[in-house]
């Protein structure tokens, strides 16, 4: 036994069929289990590779050994997707249990944006919200749509939900939230990209569609090993150009209800309907109705297409427009809260309207034609590559 276990073919054999601690060694150690310190022929005891050229046994004899391909072999691409030795596979995700992670909107906890719009199911006019931060759609096993909506009351005619122009989804209803506010979920695992992703709410079939949509996120459930945000934009980066408009550059409707203040650091444009602004008007154009409504509209030019971040900047005070002003981004509309939390509190503050898909000619317009009295403000408004 002893000759046996010290060369020649059949001492592999032997070996096999007694198994591989069925010999000892001339020192006394058995042929599976080398002494401390020694290398093992055994590839995967402590999870790596051993050095030792001796260690992978006879010539030819790799692919038996470690269950690899011999990454000497000509005929074997480590750059082939297929090949279970690659280490550059993009796909492995080294088998990770499925982590639930939440993606919100970049606009997440402001005021609902609003969709009003009459006998045009077709109409182009949507509500539009980036969620940005998403792993590859092959980790991704469920994905469910939730946010939070207003006067959601025709179940199936409310309104349709486009993610990454995929859909449309129905927007969830039920006529138990008639003005009132809801949570909606939709699954919307086939629609998603890596990076950001587009959700926009369209009109429905109704004569009109009215709602409001806030809140945006997306809850994901992936194989990652952590829930921070990706930098991949599924290739959809753009090259915005920031532009930035001045209250003196917009157009105006009931501009006898504007009061334009021109001084030096109060530089800014209210609505307002007493005349004791009548004095503070810098061009003389102030001549109140006592409603208080009018529009500013301004007109962006050549806006290279991409995804834009709208900024409004203004005066904010305590008798500010208690529903927030009114600010319609390309056909969407939406509300920037400008109201201090304490009266006698003022100053100038940039709120954020959210973020909307822009190119070409793009009209922002601040309309405070609606409803009673209310006092909004503007500075200037500002658009912003994200």
């Amino acid at each position: 036994m002893d000759g046996m276990c010290r060369g020649g073919w059949w001492s592999w054999v032997a070996a096999l069929g007694f198994g591989l601690g069925g010999c000892a060694d001339p020192q006394g150690s058995s042929f599976g289990s080398p002494e401390p310190g020694t290398a093992s022929s055994s590839a995967g005891t402590d999870g790596s590779d051993s050095d030792d050229e001796s260690s992978a046994g006879a010539e030819g004899s790799w692919g038996d050994s470690t269950g690899m391909d011999d990454p000497s072999d000509p005929t074997v691409d480590p750059s082939d997707p297929t090949n279970p030795s690659d280490p550059t596979d993009p796909t492995d995700t080294g088998d990770l249990p499925p982590m639930t992670c939440t993606y919100q909107s970049t606009t997440f906890g402001s005021p609902l944006q609003e969709l009003d719009v009459i006998d045009d199911p077709n109409s182009g006019v949507r509500l539009s919200f980036t969620v940005p931060g998403l792993p590859a759609p092959e980790l991704v096993s469920a994905a469910e749509l939730r946010f939070r909506s207003y006067d959601s009351d025709h179940p199936g005619e409310e309104g349709r939900i486009y993610v990454n122009d995929g859909g449309p989804f129905d927007l969830p209803a039920n006529a138990a939230w008639d003005n009132a506010e809801a949570t909606g979920a939709v699954d919307v695992l086939s629609a998603l990209e890596a990076g950001n992703n587009r959700i926009e709410f369209g009109p429905g079939p109704l004569d009109r569609s009215f709602f409001r949509i806030g809140d945006v996120e997306l809850i994901v459930t992936a194989a990652v090993d952590d829930c921070e945000e990706v930098d991949e934009t599924g290739g959809d980066e753009g090259d915005g150009v920031e532009q930035m408009l001045h209250y003196s550059d917009a157009e105006y409707t009931g501009r006898n209800n504007w009061v334009w203040r021109c001084q030096g650091g109060f530089d800014y444009a209210f609505t307002a309907a007493s005349s004791e602004h009548i004095p503070t008007d810098c061009e003389g154009e102030y001549a109140p109705d006592g409603s208080a409504h009018g529009t500013a509209t301004f007109h962006f030019a050549d806006v290279v297409e991409d995804d834009y971040l709208v900024e409004v900047h203004a005066y904010h005070t305590f008798n500010r427009n208690p529903g927030g002003a009114r600010i319609i981004v390309d056909g969407v509309t939406g509300f920037v809260q400008q109201r201090t939390g304490m009266e006698g509190e003022s100053s100038f503050e940039t709120a954020q309207w959210g973020v909307a898909h822009l190119s070409g000619d793009v009209d922002i317009v601040l309309d405070s034609s609606q409803g009673g009295y209310a006092s909004d403000a503007v500075s200037w408004i500002r658009i912003v590559p994200q």
